[in-house]
């Protein structure tokens, strides 16, 4: 970022997505569109909301190189034994989670993340965003609720948070059905 604030960055460089509209907003990006020939068949074959993670205000300024999807697990075994459906929205999910929860496991195991990435998809699975404007978007009524329901499944007893450095270890818990 600072090479690019003073003029001195690449031409070409790989940036996570969430950066494209600080970028645009400081004149910092170039829109690729006149640049772009694309064959209609080539554009048939992609996803549209991932092809359309480099556009800003409708300019392209990005390519997407690759997608990274955070999916969210559940252990078939753990609901059956305790009669449990599949939660279809985030209040059902707060009450499975606690549903879940013993004295030897927590119902929900979060991996917590520096970029704050798998939050960021606790908003947006909410219809929020992180940013909004170019600018930070943290209280959000969506950004909120998320907080809240971390918040209230943690007091609750019902949370394992991992760091990222843990990931491997909240695996290892998810798949022995502990937290």
């Amino acid at each position: 970022m600072s090479a690019l604030r003073t003029g001195g960055g690449p031409v070409l460089f790989q940036a996570e997505i969430s950066f494209f509209p600080r970028l645009v907003a400081e004149g910092k990006a170039v829109a690729l569109d006149s640049y772009l020939a694309l064959d209609p068949a080539f554009l048939e074959d992609l996803f549209e909301p991932a092809w359309n993670y480099g556009v800003v205000e409708g300019k392209r300024y990005g390519l997407p190189l690759n997608t990274s999807t955070p999916v969210l697990f559940y252990n078939l075994d753990a609901f059956r034994a305790k009669g449990l459906k599949v939660p279809r929205n985030w209040k059902e999910f707060e009450d499975t989670a606690r549903a879940l929860t013993t004295r030897q496991a927590k119902g929900f195991i979060f991996v917590t993340d520096p970029k704050a990435w798998l939050f960021e998809a606790m908003v947006t699975s909410r219809g929020g965003s992180l940013v909004k404007e170019g600018r930070p978007n943290f209280t959000s009524k969506e950004a909120l609720e998320a907080l809240e329901m971390l918040h209230r499944l943690n007091r609750g007893g019902a949370l394992s948070a991992r760091s990222m450095a843990e990931a491997t270890f909240a695996q290892l818990d998810f798949v022995r059905t502990k937290g």
